[in-house]
């Protein structure tokens, strides 16, 4: 009696196993197509923002004029070179995106999201002819130069089966109307071999501030974790770190943009300002970062940070940069830190 109750056991649990073999992997492959169908429609957020080709575009960049006295703890910060004119572009640039996902059950899910991104950077140099004290003009070029890009660029995203109330409770268990983004992390991304670094930033409103510095692994819940608000003061301090101290980086803010809704026309680009160095080796730049009224809107952001080697030294052949993208919502009033 006792043997047969165990072949009975053994028998069930060969059935239940063979069950879950033969159902979880159909339940699965429908669940990740769903998700990939929600991404391929969302690509406002879940795309890379800031690195198609672009010809003879200044990114607000420049160079510091100094007569090289300073002293190795200080960073000149004037906005451009009164010698000469530099212009930058990209071209050749290729986006190939990865996917995958990972189902975790039948009420949850995650994604990563991989973009090798490459490319080449083109720099040029021109005289700066002055035409009176405040007006010049491109004189002869001086130099050209292009710099190799390969950067790869990581996000993850989670999704939750969602069942509304009120919805049909005899339609498909995983349409794709019932699944829906959770949380995302930050689009980080960096070159192989940059001697830079974005450690984290300070994203403050009004009077609150809260600190982001795990880009890879922080999730940010849908739909309020990062707010600016319409009205009042939105800044955001950026914490860089390279393997230099007597010269400044470019890092430009890429704020308030939509392409679905308004298109390029409505991202802000602003500089960030160099405010001084820490007893770590942090350098700390600092941006106001002006709203338009669009309540309730969620936006995408990418804060951008370049060598100043790769800008203004021809004989530097790298080209090296960390780019962190970011996805938030606009709120007139905005009381949760």
């Amino acid at each position: 009696m006792k043997n047969r109750i165990i072949l009975s056991i053994l028998v069930l649990g060969l059935v239940l196993v063979w069950s879950c073999e033969s159902t979880d992997p159909d339940a699965s492959s429908e669940i990740e197509s769903t998700i990939l169908s929600l991404l391929s429609g969302d690509d406002s957020t879940f795309s890379v923002e800031g690195m198609d080709n672009a010809d003879d575009v200044d990114y607000l960049l420049g160079r510091s004029v100094g007569d090289g006295s300073i002293a190795d703890d200080q960073i000149t910060v004037d906005v451009f070179d009164s010698l000469y004119v530099w212009r930058f572009g990209r071209s050749e640039m290729n986006k190939d995106r990865e996917i995958t996902v990972d189902v975790q059950g039948d009420t949850a899910a995650e994604a990563l999201i991989l973009y090798t991104i490459t490319g080449i950077f083109h720099v040029k140099q021109f005289e700066r002819i002055w035409t009176s004290d405040t007006t010049w003009e491109h004189g002869d070029s001086i130099r050209f130069s292009e710099k190799p890009i390969a950067m790869t660029v990581t996000r993850r995203v989670q999704f939750e089966y969602f069942d509304p109330p009120g919805g049909n409770s005899h339609g498909p268990r995983h349409d794709r109307e019932h699944w829906r983004v959770s949380a995302f992390t930050a689009a980080y991304g960096i070159t192989a071999t940059s001697p830079i670094d974005l450690v984290r930033m300070e994203w403050i409103v009004g009077d609150s501030l809260r600190v982001l510095e795990d880009f890879e692994n922080e999730f940010f819940q849908v739909p309020v974790d990062l707010e600016f608000a319409t009205m009042g003061i939105n800044q955001v301090n950026a914490f860089v770190t390279s393997d230099v101290t007597g010269e400044n980086e470019s890092v430009i803010g890429k704020w308030h943009h939509h392409p679905r809704m308004h298109g390029e026309h409505v991202r802000h680009l602003n500089r960030f300002h160099y405010q001084g160095t820490n007893d770590s080796g942090e350098k700390l730049y600092s941006q106001f970062i002006p709203t338009p009224d669009f309540p309730g809107r969620r936006l995408a952001s990418m804060v951008e940070v370049t060598d100043f080697r790769t800008l203004f030294d021809h004989d530097y052949l790298q080209y090296d940069a960390v780019s962190v993208g970011l996805a938030y919502w606009l709120r007139r009033h905005v009381d949760r830190p």
